[in-house]
């Protein structure tokens, strides 16, 4: 809920910038590591968990694009929507908050 209203409250104030996009915990890890260093992590936590990071975040953006395509027409979500982006994104959250543990134990 505090997330959606924090997208509707943007609206209010600008309605032409676009939201970050979020990164995901490897990419956030990986910008960490030096050159050299990024394969050998990779490695070492595994193409699969990877590459769900990667998904994650993929998947991350596209709501945060929707969201800020509602925001930016000045659209209101009705409470169906609402329900069933919050729930979206308690699900995403969930699975992300699951990488981060077995990335970073």
């Amino acid at each position: 809920t505090e997330l959606l209203d924090a997208f509707n409250d943007r609206s209010s104030s600008s309605s032409s910038s676009r939201f970050a996009r979020p990164l995901s915990v490897w990419a956030s890890l990986s910008s960490q590591l030096g050159a050299a260093e990024v394969d050998e992590v990779r490695a070492m936590v595994g193409e699969e968990l990877v590459e769900e990071s990667e998904m994650l975040e993929s998947e991350l953006a596209a709501l945060v694009d929707i969201l800020g395509d509602v925001v930016e027409r000045g659209e209101v979500l009705d409470r169906e929507v609402r329900n069933r982006m919050e729930f979206a994104m308690m699900v995403l959250a969930s699975r992300c908050f699951c990488v981060c543990v077995r990335l970073l134990p």
